[in-house]
């Protein structure tokens, strides 16, 4: 599949989604300007779904390696998003592929691949997201990128992906057949037991040969095959053996084969004794073998269990500072709260004092209210006043004008009758206690009016300092 079309596979949901909308009209562009042919544009035009015509178009493009005009196309019809994605597929790709292989275990295995543009790349085996470490280094050389995996074993076979953008290539590598223990000549009596064993790295369906011919089981030959820690012990067992039974054995599978001699001779009871112990030896030996590679594999298992102890203690050291750490946050936190709490019962306070303010307030808009009414009952009050002044002038216009009418009466009494004279007194009598008790009646409103004044002023002056 080309590098378009990876980027169609990749990504084909939104750049249905999206195309779908414009892509008559990109269809015809790319026509009129003789980038897809006729057959083309009908093929696209008259697929089953927008899918298929998308993908067929995609196709055509990777095809004619039309993919530059391809993109400007795409800006002109409102896809720049598309014409990205398409432009990082058609720049980088692979120009040099991973490849299948097999490997030999515990060499170091290099995996190359080429780029067309410098650009970073990523390696996975099985999924897995690999990067430079104990097992694995990442190189690079401008366009030529290269996994190498040290001291490759058993488990490092499996799928490796290169990816680049939308660009992709793997490989699957598998674990060369190794003959751990490879059969070996022997040389046996007559009536003992043969034995002969391979071990491999690999699973496999082998046969047992004499001399060419298939050996089949019964209960005098026994074929069995053991496996332990990813390797594979082949094991051929005849009883009773006898000297037709001498001959070449084999062990084989495929290409795979593995051989040795056996040659079974007639001699005394010594030295069938001492062939007998020579194998017994032999036995021993492999044993010996056996608990060498344990004890190797107990050595590099207590060597892990070394690294995971200072790991450990490193990730104890790491949680006893964080919890120190967490400790004096929680003083510091306690220490704040502490300081919350007293600004909480400063606000209280506040709050109270803030409370009796308002108390204070309305009672003081309360007084201030009535103030006012007082004031307005005052300025009625001034207005009667200055009424009632007004009929104290006008009674004293009138008693100025009796007191002339009486002084023309005196004047008419002296020369008048005692009659008349009498008439005078009660009449002035009369006069001057209504104007004594006019004035008495003014004299007291007025003296209670100034008082009222006073009294609202003074209210008026308190409020005034207490706002």
């Amino acid at each position: 599949m080309g590098r378009i079309q990876d980027c169609f596979k990749e990504n084909s949901d939104v750049i249905v989604e999206l195309l779908s909308k414009h892509l008559n009209q990109i269809v015809f562009k790319l026509h009129r300007r003789n980038i897809i042919t006729d057959s083309e544009k009908l093929g696209v035009e008259c697929s089953l779904s927008p899918y298929l015509g998308i993908r067929d178009l995609f196709y055509y493009i990777e095809v004619n390696n039309k993919s530059e005009e391809f993109i400007e196309v795409l800006n002109q019809t409102d896809n720049g998003g598309i014409a990205h994605l398409v432009r990082l597929s058609a720049n980088y790709y692979f120009t040099s592929e991973l490849k299948n292989s097999e490997f030999a275990i515990g060499t170091d295995v290099v995996l190359s691949c080429e780029i067309s543009n410098d650009r970073s790349v990523q390696w996975f085996k099985n999924g897995i997201e690999l990067s430079t470490g104990s097992k694995y280094t990442l190189k690079n050389d401008v366009l030529v990128h290269q996994l190498i995996i040290l001291n490759a074993q058993e488990e490092d076979a499996g799928d490796y992906l290169c990816e680049c953008c939308y660009a992709k290539t793997k490989c699957r590598l598998k674990a060369g057949l190794q003959v751990i223990k490879a059969l070996r000549d022997l040389e046996l009596v007559k009536g003992e037991t043969l034995h002969l064993s391979c071990k491999l790295n690999r699973d496999l369906n082998v046969k047992w040969l004499k001399n060419g011919k298939e050996i089949l089981c019964d209960k005098q030959t026994d074929c069995k095959k053991t496996s332990k820690e990813n390797l594979f012990k082949y094991t051929l067992r005849m009883k009773d053996i006898k000297m037709v039974n001498s001959g070449e054995y084999s062990c084989v599978c495929g290409n795979f084969k593995t051989s040795c001699f056996v040659i079974i001779t007639d001699i005394p009871i010594e030295q069938i004794i001492n062939a007998r112990t020579t194998e017994k030896l032999y036995e021993i030996q492999e044993k010996k073998e056996e608990l060498a590679q344990k004890e190797e594999k107990i050595v590099k298992e207590e060597t892990k269990l070394l690294d995971m102890k200072t790991e450990i203690k490193n990730k104890e050291m790491v949680i006893k500072e964080k919890i120190d750490e967490i400790e004096s946050q929680k003083c510091k936190l306690a220490i704040k709260e502490e300081e919350m709490k007293q600004r909480e019962v400063q606000l209280e306070l506040k709050e109270a004092k803030f409370c009796e303010l308002e108390r204070e307030k309305k009672m003081l808009n309360k007084d201030s209210l009535t103030l006012l009414q007082q004031s307005e009952e005052l300025k009625f009050t001034r207005a009667n006043a200055k009424v009632m002044q007004n009929e104290l002038d006008s009674l004293k216009d009138e008693r100025r004008e009796l007191e002339k009418r009486i002084e023309l009466l005196e004047k008419y009494i002296d020369n008048g009758s005692e009659t008349h004279k009498n008439t005078i007194t009660e009449i002035r009598e009369t006069y001057e206690n209504m104007i004594t008790q006019m004035k008495a009646e003014h004299t007291d409103s007025i003296a209670n009016i100034a008082k009222t004044l006073e009294d609202m002023q003074r209210k008026q002056s308190g409020i005034c300092v207490v706002s």
